[in-house]
């Protein structure tokens, strides 16, 4: 065991010095940030708005305006009314600045004339049947109103909301008004890119860690010494997870920082709330992305160590490509039947990691300590990344049995 360092720096080197795999990954890096930065936030979607004569009234006529063209105008009213306090005052000098009309011709005065209450108004809209009638007490009633029908909604224990209240509770209210990371949209939608990109990258950098000391007839030699097995597999397993972690790096940094450009880093610190008024997660929009982050290094991991374990099995590297990555396009069957699993079914890849992750508020209970979905999340994923790894020592055993 004490050549551990030496013989995981030789494994290591022997995947890092594997052109052909790091070119795959890095054009898959780049693919995802070119496509978010040449797209930006043009998808050919937009809004289709009536024409207004001089006095607001309809034409009949309709305008269609761009999905680029709305963001431009959201990114030019945002910030305007950062630090400002959403009490009886803000309210008040809201009502008072957007006019009384109705949509769809309110749409048109917001993105057309003034957009700086845009989203507060559709924060208070949200909320309330006429939002014209809002004030700082029943604003912020009518949220926890709607967070408790929320705890409903998740069908949850009196424990978990008894957690929940208390997590609500460190939200600080009144709202200090800042607007949202308007990029934290696409950044959901990406994260669904990611359940192929990662799995693929995984498999190719991996594929060959056991198989090729066959075809090199190394393992012979390996085998040779009892003493040399058990460090030996340690080693590889070591540097697969390390080179695995790398891979989902690479493309995960590529994509952070392609959203970073398009959107740059403004409301990355804003509350949660002002994205999602009702949420009881007392957290900045820029912290929601940590545990994904974390969650999708993990799975990277997970596919990294059912390669390797087919790798040890079959002693075959297109073998070890193949099955993660048909596994990979196999789970798009349970994106459909996973609320079949009931709570299991959150802990899927799509139902974790994007949106729906963040709103989820069920809970595990694990003697006696609740756990949010992104905890025990980590928990499942490290496990089965763990178990998968452990198992490769079958394989290795088995390979020295025949030439031991």
């Amino acid at each position: 065991m004490k050549n551990l360092g030496t013989l995981y720096q030789y494994e290591l080197k022997k995947l890092l010095r594997r052109p052909l795999s790091w070119a795959l990954v890095l054009v898959m890096a780049v693919f995802c940030a070119y496509s978010i930065i040449r797209f930006g936030v043009s998808s050919g979607s937009g809004m289709l708005l009536p024409i207004l004569d001089e006095d607001g009234n309809e034409t009949g006529e309709e305008q269609f305006i761009p999905e680029e063209e709305i963001q431009a105008v959201k990114r030019e009213a945002a910030g305007k009314l950062n630090g400002r306090v959403m009490d009886d005052a803000f309210f008040l000098e809201m009502l008072e600045a957007v006019p009384e009309i109705q949509f769809p011709q309110l749409e048109v005065y917001f993105l057309t004339e003034d957009a700086a209450y845009l989203h507060p108004y559709s924060m208070v809209d949200g909320l309330f049947w006429d939002a014209r009638t809002v004030t700082e007490e029943e604003f912020y009633d009518r949220i926890w109103e709607q967070t408790q029908a929320s705890f409903e909604r998740w069908d949850l224990s009196d424990g978990e909301k008894a957690y929940w209240t208390q997590q609500a509770s460190r939200i600080e209210k009144p709202f200090v008004y800042q607007d949202y990371w308007r990029g934290l949209d696409r950044a959901f939608d990406t994260v669904y890119t990611f359940f192929t990109f990662l799995p693929v990258a995984a498999a190719v950098c991996l594929c060959a860690i056991f198989s090729e000391d066959r075809r090199t007839r190394v393992d012979a030699l390996v085998f040779a010494s009892r003493e040399s097995r058990l460090p030996l597999y340690l080693a590889k397993i070591l540097a697969g997870i390390t080179v695995a972690a790398l891979a989902a790096a690479v493309i995960i940094g590529a994509v952070a920082g392609a959203l970073l450009y398009v959107w740059g880093t403004d409301g990355l610190n804003a509350p949660l709330q002002m994205y999602d008024t009702v949420s009881p997660r007392p957290v900045t929009v820029g912290q929601v992305f940590l545990p994904i982050i974390l969650l999708l290094v993990l799975f990277t991991l997970v596919y990294g160590g059912l390669t390797m374990l087919v790798s040890a099995l079959t002693h075959n590297s297109l073998a070890a490509l193949a099955g993660p990555v048909l596994l990979c396009f196999m789970m798009q069957y349970f994106y459909y039947h996973a609320q079949e699993a009931g709570r299991w079914g959150d802990y899927f890849r799509q139902y974790l990691m994007g949106y729906y992750g963040v709103n989820n508020l069920r809970l595990v209970n694990l003697f006696g300590l609740y756990l949010d979905n992104y905890q025990f999340g980590a928990l499942l994923y490290g496990a089965a990344a763990a178990l998968l790894m452990a198992l490769c020592w079958l394989g290795w055993r088995r390979s020295a049995a025949g030439r031991g």
